[in-house]
């Protein structure tokens, strides 16, 4: 059997067709998301197998154009299964706040067949509704956003706590790092065996990071975690928001693909990056907002800055909540008449 258009661009093949997700397309801006959080919360969203499974397809359901399913979850589910509580109010709480040498046996090795049972039957449960051209992906968040959000024990600016630890005690950042990363990568393994075609790594706040300080510091880590994604099979994509300073760690990862944000041109990458690399990206989110013909053009704008390689097309990061509907389809519409224009 053929495999979907997003896994043929992973493996270094350019599709017939330019295989397309959106990230955060599971809720936000869908009506019928919004009103099933009417109902229940976020977390009982989560915890729920059967709605968590809802919301993963609803995208796919409204967007047949879709190449890719992505998980209904949040980046700091293995936190909570190492021993921190998690609450959102609304952002993400955790219970406790990792302080010093003294918290590193507090944080308990993640089993995620056990602790993360919902999240595993939510990703067979979406795999046996996907049609054959359509994967599933999961993701993970990388070692400095997790070890940032454990130090900070909520939302942050500047994230200053971890960057403050991997200069004071280098030692001890990396012990952070060792335990953060060895529960990233049991779940990320777990999520491959539960039916996930291919796995993001988000490292969604590297863009605070010196660059020298995150390659010596931190790039280790990232490299243990996308390594050993990809020896057990599992395609990954590297997704750093703020890729740019930080190109020549995410190429020594190995990551299958790398994910670039918005703030990234497109074209000065592709002339940097080794041939056929994949790339994902990299639509600045807000251009959702413009007219049909402004979508068109700046989607064209990127798909023809990375026409040389496999090309997944997404956005430079996920969707903003007052997204109009409008904009996705003429999104969607703009990358599909490209593929028509191609293919002429």
């Amino acid at each position: 059997m053929t495999q979907p258009p997003i896994l043929q661009a992973l493996s270094g093949t350019r599709p017939a067709r330019t295989p397309m997700w959106l990230m955060r397309q599971a809720g936000r801006v869908l009506p019928e998301y919004r009103a099933l959080k009417q109902r229940h919360s976020f977390l009982e969203l989560m915890r729920s197998a059967e709605l968590s499974t809802e919301v993963t397809l609803m995208p796919l359901r409204r967007f047949a154009e879709l190449d890719a399913a992505i998980l209904f979850t949040d980046l700091l589910v293995p936190l909570e299964a190492m021993g921190m509580p998690l609450d959102y109010d609304p952002g993400p709480v955790l219970g406790w706040r990792f302080e010093g040498p003294g918290d590193l046996d507090r944080l308990a090795p993640a089993d995620p067949e056990e602790r993360l049972s919902v999240l595993l039957e939510t990703a067979r449960r979406v795999k046996r509704e996907l049609r054959p051209d359509q994967a599933l992906l999961g993701f993970v968040g990388a070692p400095f956003t997790l070890g940032a959000y454990a130090m900070e024990g909520q939302g942050s600016k500047s994230w200053h706590r971890l960057r403050a630890l991997a200069y004071r005690d280098p030692g001890l950042c990396d012990a952070l790092c060792e335990r953060l990363t060895a529960a990233a990568l049991a779940f990320g393994l777990a999520l491959g065996r539960a039916g996930c075609d291919a796995v993001q790594v988000f490292d969604s706040w590297a863009g605070v990071v010196e660059p020298g300080l995150y390659r010596e510091r931190f790039g280790p880590w990232l490299d243990r975690l996308v390594g050993g994604l990809r020896d057990a099979g599992t395609p990954v994509i590297m997704y750093c928001n703020g890729a740019r300073p930080h190109l020549e760690t995410m190429l020594a990862t190995g990551a299958d693909c790398l994910g670039l944000d918005w703030r990234t041109d497109m074209a000065a990458f592709d002339a940097v990056l080794p041939a056929g690399l994949p790339v994902q990206g990299n639509l600045d989110p807000c251009a959702l907002y413009g007219t049909t013909d402004s979508i068109s053009r700046e989607a064209w704008r990127v798909l023809r800055a990375a026409r040389g390689r496999p090309h997944v097309f997404n956005l430079g990061h996920g969707l903003e909540p007052t997204t109009p509907l409008e904009g996705v389809e003429a999104l969607i519409d703009a990358v599909r008449a490209f593929d028509e224009e191609e293919g002429e």
